[in-house]
C-alpha cells in the first residue's frame, strides 16, 4: 500500500500475474478488456492465417520477431471454449480489414485457436516497417496474414506479454536436438549457435543465461547406468521448473524425465505403456486411438490453441502413456489430448503439469507424444509443432523478484541505517540477484556522477520473515540523511537488464496489497471486506474506514497485522463483516499503520445500500487512473453501454455485455454519461461517471 516512484525501468518481465492463467478451470470471463478500432490482430486459425492447405506456421516466427522488437502483444484465448476433432470454437469476432502482407477488404472475421493482439493505442510508429521487414525475407505464398479492426470488440487476454522475450534451451541428446530446431526453422526463428531466440544446452547453463524455456526431444537411455546420466539432467532441469522456467519433454524424452529419481513432474510413480515395467527403457507398447476419437480437455489453455485434430498415433516410439501401477497424478497435471474420459488408465498423447504456485507464472512442464513434426502439406503433422510453440510463447516469470522489488529505509533518530527489500521469491540460489545502493544527484534516477553506497549479492536474511523479505547494511553519511537514493537489482549474471527501485530517506513500502473487496451480503445489513497482502514489512495493521456519503470517512475497526512482528512475506488474508443499514451508496477503504504509526491508504470500494436493489455501482467514481469497473446486481441480462463525454460526443460503446462486471479504462479526465440498456426489456440507465488527474 506504501508506494515510491519507479523512476526508470529498463526491463520488466511482466505486467501481469492474474490467477489462473495456466491452469483449469479458467473463470469466464477472465480477463475482458475492449480491443477498440485500429487495433491489430494477428489470427491463428487455417482461415485467416493460412497458406495452401494448411497452417502458416510463420505467424509464430513474427510474434518473436515483435516481442523482441517491445512490441506490447496480448495473447487472446476465450474461457471455456471446447474443441473437437472437427470443430474449434471463436475467441472473438470482429470487422476487420486484412493490411499485411496485401490489403483485403474488412469483413465481418472469426478468430480462433488463440489470436494474438496489438491495441491501438500500443501499436508503434515503425509497425508497418517491423512487419515488412520480418516478411520481405519469405516467399510471397509464406507472409503472414495480419489483421485490423474496424469496429470494437470485447476480448479476453490471457496473457500480457509485454516485456516478455523467449528463449529455449534445446537440450543436447545426439543430433535428437535437430529436431526441435527444425521447428525454430520451420517457423521462421533465427536458429544462430548463440541467438536471442535458441540455444543447445547440455543443462548445466541453464540457470545463468536467462532462458525462459527448455526442451527436450528424445533422449532415450538404453540401461541403468544412462538412466542415472540422464538424472544429473532432470535435476538441473527440476531446479530450472522450479525457479520459473517451463519445459518440454517429447516422445521417449517424456519417460526418460517422469521416470527419473529426479523427475515424477506429473506423476508420484512414473508412466508407463501396455504391460512395460517402470524400469524397462526399451519398450513402448502404444495404444491405438483413432485421431477422430481424440478428446482435447483443456481447448482454453495455451498448449491447446490450434485448429483441427491432434493425432496420439502419429509417428515414434513412445506416442502416448498411461500411468504406472500404483501411480498417481500430481502437480496439477492436465491433459492435452487423450483417448478417453477416465482419470488414470486412458492413453495420453499430451498434458502438462505446474511446480510452480498457481498464481506465479512458469513452472511448467509440458509433454507431448510422437517422434516429430514437419511440414509436409498434412495439418496433421504440425499440430505438435503448434503445440510446441505454444509452449514456447507461454510467459514465465523468471526473475519474478525483480517485478516485486520493493524498498524500505527506516529512521533511527532521523538518520537510516540499512535497507530493507522484499521480494517475489527472494534472493534464489538458482538465479542470485545483485544488489547495489546509489546515492542519487543531478537529475532523478540513475545518471552519471551518482554515488555508489554498497553492493551486495548476498544480503542478510531478516529472521522470522521468511526468504523474501531481507536487509543490505548500508553505511549512511548522517549528514545526508534526507537526501534521495536509489536500489539498482539485477541478476548478477548481467544476462537481463537491471531495474531500479528509487525513494527517499525514510520512505517506506511495507505493505503489498494484493486484492481488496467490499461486497453486501444477500442484501443484508452485513458488508463483507476481505483483502490479501502479498509482503508486509514493519505493519502494525489496518483502519477498516467508511464513508456514507457526506465525504467523513470514520473508522470502524482496527485489525492488527497477522505477521510475525509484522513481517511477511506470504500472502495473509483478513476478513471482516461491517454492519451497514446504509440506505444508499457506501464507501470503504483501508488505512494501513506502520509500527512507527505511518498510514498509507487502499484505493476506495463501493457497495450498494440496503434500499437499493437493482443497477449499477461505479468504482471508483471519480476515477483517478482513468479506469473505472462497472458491476451490474443482474448477472443474467445482456446489456449495450455507451459512454459519451459532456460533448455529446460518444467515446466507447460495448454491446451484447452478459458478464456481470466490466472494466472501462483509458478515460481522460473530464466528465462522462453511462448509457446502459438491457434490449430485451427496453429498460435504460444513465449514471455520471467523473476522471481527474492524480
Amino acid at each position: 500500500m506504501k508506494k515510491i516512484l519507479l523512476l526508470f525501468v529498463l526491463f520488466a518481465f511482466v505486467k501481469a500475474n492474474l490467477f489462473g492463467q495456466d491452469l483449469p478451470p479458467v473463470s469466464n470471463p477472465f480477463n475482458l478488456q475492449s480491443l477498440t478500432v485500429g487495433s491489430y490482430v494477428i489470427p491463428m486459425d487455417n482461415a485467416n492465417q493460412n497458406v495452401p492447405g494448411s497452417f502458416n506456421y510463420r505467424a509464430y516466427g513474427l510474434i518473436v520477431h515483435l516481442l523482441n522488437n517491445n512490441v506490447k502483444i496480448k495473447w487472446v484465448i476465450k474461457p471455456g471454449k471446447i474443441k473437437t476433432s472437427s470443430t474449434d470454437a471463436i475467441d472473438f469476432s470482429v470487422t476487420a480489414s486484412r493490411v499485411k502482407p496485401t490489403v483485403i477488404a474488412a469483413s465481418s472475421r472469426d478468430f480462433r485457436t488463440g489470436p494474438f493482439v496489438i491495441f491501438a493505442a500500443d501499436l508503434p510508429a515503425n509497425i508497418g516497417t517491423l512487419i515488412d521487414n520480418f516478411n520481405n525475407v519469405l516467399a510471397a505464398g509464406e507472409r503472414v496474414a495480419v489483421y485490423q479492426t474496424t469496429s470494437t470488440v470485447n476480448v479476453d487476454i490471457r496473457y500480457d506479454l509485454t516485456g516478455f522475450k523467449p528463449r529455449a534451451a534445446i537440450l543436447r541428446d545426439g543430433s535428437n536436438h535437430l529436431i526441435h530446431r527444425d521447428y525454430f526453422t520451420t517457423c521462421a526463428i533465427p536458429v544462430t549457435s548463440d541467438s536471442l531466440n535458441f540455444k543447445t544446452s547440455d543443462g548445466a547453463d541453464l540457470l545463468v543465461n536467462c532462458f525462459t524455456f527448455a526442451s527436450e526431444p528424445h533422449n532415450k537411455p538404453n540401461n541403468a547406468k544412462q538412466q542415472e546420466e540422464v538424472d544429473v539432467v532432470v535435476a538441473k532441469i527440476r531446479t530450472f521448473i522450479q525457479n520459473g522456467g517451463n519445459f518440454l519433454a517429447q516422445c521417449e524424452g517424456i519417460k526418460a524425465y517422469e521416470n527419473s529419481v529426479n523427475g515424477h513432474f506429473h506423476s508420484t510413480a512414473g508412466i508407463f505403456h501396455g504391460d512395460a515395467a517402470v524400469v524397462d527403457f526399451t519398450t513402448n507398447n502404444n495404444e491405438t486411438v483413432a485421431a477422430t476419437s481424440t478428446i482435447y480437455p483443456n481447448a482454453d489453455l495455451s498448449f491447446s490453441q490450434y485448429e483441427g485434430q491432434f493425432d496420439i498415433n502419429r509417428n515414434g516410439s513412445l506416442q502416448n502413456w498411461k500411468l504406472a501401477t500404483g501411480s498417481v497424478f500430481q502437480n496439477a497435471e492436465h491433459n492435452h489430448a487423450t483417448g478417453g474420459t477416465l482419470a488414470t488408465q486412458v492413453p495420453i498423447g499430451a498434458s502438462i503439469a505446474k511446480l510452480t504456485d498457481a498464481d506465479k507464472r512458469g513452472g511448467m512442464v509440458f509433454y507431448v507424444g510422437n517422434h516429430r513434426f514437419t511440414n509436409n502439406g498434412n495439418i496433421d503433422d504440425i499440430q505438435g509443432l503448434r503445440m510446441y510453440m505454444n509452449a514456447y510463447l507461454t510467459p514465465t516469470d523468471l526473475l519474478g523478484s525483480l517485478q516485486f522489488a520493493a524498498v524500505l529505509v527506516p529512521q533511527n533518530n532521523l538518520i537510516p541505517t540499512k535497507v530493507f527489500c522484499s521480494s517475489h521469491g527472494g534472493p534464489s540460489a538458482a538465479y542470485p540477484l545483485k544488489f547495489e545502493l546509489f546515492e542519487d544527484f543531478g537529475l532523478p534516477g540513475p545518471t552519471i556522477g551518482d554515488l555508489s553506497v554498497i553492493s551486495t549479492t548476498n544480503p542478510l536474511i531478516i529472521a522470522g520473515s521468511g526468504p523474501s523479505v531481507f536487509q543490505i547494511n548500508a553505511p549512511f553519511d548522517p549528514s545526508r540523511s534526507f537526501h534521495n537514493y536509489y536500489v539498482k537489482i539485477s541478476p548478477a549474471s548481467g544476462c537481463l537488464e537491471p531495474i531500479y527501485r528509487t525513494f527517499a530517506a525514510g520512505s517506506t513500502l511495507p505493505v503489498s496489497l494484493k486484492t481488496f473487496t467490499a461486497a453486501r451480503l444477500h442484501q443484508s445489513s452485513t458488508v463483507n471486506l476481505k483483502w490479501t497482502t502479498s509482503t508486509e514489512i514493519n505493519n502494525a495493521g489496518f483502519d477498516v474506514q467508511r464513508n456514507l456519503g457526506n465525504n467523513n470517512w470514520q473508522t470502524v475497526v482496527f485489525v492488527p497485522s497477522q505477521a510475525l512482528n509484522g513481517n511477511s512475506s506470504a500472502d495473509i488474508t483478513y476478513t471482516y463483516n461491517d454492519e451497514n443499514n446504509s440506505n444508499s451508496v457506501s464507501q470503504y477503504r483501508l488505512r494501513q499503520v506502520d509500527i512507527d504509526n505511518r498510514p498509507e491508504f487502499s484505493e476506495i470500494r463501493s457497495v450498494r445500500g440496503l434500499d437499493q436493489k437493482g443497477g449499477i455501482i461505479i468504482y471508483p467514481n471519480p476515477s483517478n487512473d482513468g479506469k473505472v469497473n462497472v458491476v451490474f446486481e443482474d448477472k443474467n441480462s445482456v446489456r449495450n453501454l455507451f459512454l459519451m463525454d459532456m460533448s455529446g460526443r460518444m467515446v466507447k460503446q460495448m454491446k451484447n455485455i452478459s458478464t456481470g462486471s466490466i472494466q472501462i479504462d483509458n478515460l481522460t479526465p473530464g466528465m462522462y454519461s453511462l448509457r446502459i440498456v438491457v434490449p430485451a426489456s427496453d429498460e435504460q440507465t444513465v449514471e455520471k461517471i467523473v476522471v481527474y488527474k492524480r
